[in-house]
């Protein structure tokens, strides 16, 4: 990360994160919600490939289907990841893993046929998972050397070792004596043995840690690793419902929950920059324990999704892996397999508010974006970013996290006539009903949005755009000179 590009962050996190600390001093006229002042000073660019989804073993293959398995081609699913690239953006980096990881044994072409396919239809490049839990270097072999066979050149982008290994410990797969200085001496003779079969182009990445309190071992890792580790993984939830925990209704909507994961993460994404190292949140969502029904599958989840990409965007973060597929409230998507004939087909079910999310931070960070700095003043719950993109085009995102609508004030001169783009819902705790620019996905049955598109104009006023925001909705003002 360059010096400018730390600067760029901190600056925005004293004017974004750090709003409502700062409000008390700085009241923002009754008229508006919030008050905003765009600059282009400094950019700090988003990767293209920053929308990754994250699967588990056993679902990947299933929700992608292919042409040989007993389940065919899901077109619907190929359609839902074209969507997130037509912006510009991608490709989409798949990450197989999960606790599934630790249990898998057998790897064969069947195995991979679904991904191969996948990554030549639709250019997604992947990083899958071998077994670490299991303590067996030669299975861990097979299983790359199998993905390297099947997998299409330059589509797998890594190999990831085992997952979550600070639990190794609990869950039976080492001894309750298991340390760190256990795991990073094994883990290196690991990593230095599976490189040596990996083509160019295909780096290990790690350490897959789940817990925002092993980050403090990171440096130590990354003397060791970096040598054959060029990626390294953390996971992160905002909340959990883990042991029958409960959270209140407005959970995903308090600020915290889309700052407290960015904030943690600050100087551990910039030593892994230093280091030469690209840092990738690999498996991320709302609450952990397969989400919270109520709470991970309403339009609450939406606002929240799309505010913590932006935070993690800004502190230089390379990519997120949103983990979803398996039927839980958390999900981005879900389909039905309909068994009437041989193959099995697919039937996409429901399109959750998370996919919104993610549709939505595409069209926000379109055509090669980089974050901008924007000021904001709201005496609200109330986020504004900023993006700049290769063609000179300015998008502002607008998110509304409170119960009530406002008046937003965008303060930039030198731009012409806006257009809006509104991402709404009846409600925050709506599970359906929503619509992203006019256009919703509850009837769709093969992963294209359904009705006109709707684009609202505004004008330019004395270097100010008014933009009227909903209670509970987000917004995308598009500018050009």
């Amino acid at each position: 990360m360059s010096n400018s590009a730390i600067a760029l962050g901190a600056l925005l996190f004293l004017s974004a994160a750090g709003t409502f600390a700062a409000l008390d001093s700085q009241p923002v006229r009754e008229r508006y919600l919030a008050e905003a002042q765009v600059t282009t000073t400094t950019k700090l660019p988003i990767s293209r490939d920053f929308q990754g989804l994250s699967h588990e073993w056993g679902v990947a293959e299933r929700i992608m289907g292919s042409s040989t398995s007993t389940h065919s081609v899901n077109h619907a699913y190929r359609q839902l990841l074209s969507n997130l690239t037509a912006y510009g953006s991608g490709p989409i980096m798949i990450r197989v893993g999960g606790s599934s990881t630790d249990g898998i044994r057998t790897v064969n072409a069947d195995t991979i046929t679904p991904f191969a396919e996948l990554a030549q239809a639709n250019g997604c490049r992947f990083a899958l998972g071998v077994n670490y839990g299991k303590d067996d270097l030669e299975l861990a072999k097979r299983q790359s050397l199998d993905y390297v066979k099947y997998m299409p050149p330059g589509s797998l982008e890594a190999i990831e070792i085992g997952n979550e290994p600070e639990n190794y410990s609990g869950d039976g797969h080492r001894s309750t004596q298991y340390t760190f200085a256990a795991y990073v001496n094994s883990i290196t003779t690991w990593t230095r043995e599976l490189s040596a079969l990996l083509p160019a182009g295909v780096t290990i990445m790690g350490p897959a840690w789940g817990r925002l309190w092993m980050l403090n071992d990171l440096p130590s890792y990354e003397v060791k690793e970096r040598p054959f580790v060029k990626l390294i993984s953390h996971h992160f939830y905002a909340g959990t419902r883990c042991g029958d925990k409960k959270n209140p209704p407005d959970f995903l909507l308090q600020p915290d929950s889309s700052t407290a994961g960015a904030f943690a993460m600050v100087p551990f994404v910039d030593l892994t920059h230093r280091n030469g190292l690209r840092f990738r949140v690999g498996e991320l969502n709302s609450i952990s324990c397969a989400g919270e029904a109520g709470l991970s599958d309403t339009f609450s989840a939406s606002l929240w999704a799309i505010d913590t990409m932006f935070e993690f965007a800004r502190i230089g973060v390379d990519g997120v892996n949103w983990h979803t597929g398996a039927g839980t409230p958390y999900d981005a998507f879900i389909f039905d397999a309909i068994h009437d004939a041989s193959p099995t087909t697919y039937r996409l079910k429901s399109v959750r508010p998370l996919y919104y999310a993610m549709l939505f931070f595409q069209r926000a960070t379109a055509n090669h974006s980089s974050l901008i700095p924007i000021e904001t003043r709201t005496h609200g719950n109330v986020k504004v970013w900023g993006t700049l993109d290769d063609s000179g085009t300015i998008r502002i995102t607008i998110i509304n996290k409170e119960d009530t609508p406002g008046l937003i004030a965008i303060g930039l001169s030198g731009y012409g006539r806006g257009a809006v783009a509104r991402l709404t819902a009846p409600s925050d705790r709506s599970t359906e009903g929503i619509t992203l620019a006019g256009q919703t996905f509850d009837s769709s049955v093969d992963g294209r949005p359904v009705g006109a598109e709707v684009i609202e104009q505004i004008n330019c006023k004395a270097s100010k755009y008014e933009i009227n925001v909903p209670a509970f909705s987000a917004a995308i003002v598009t500018v050009s000179r």
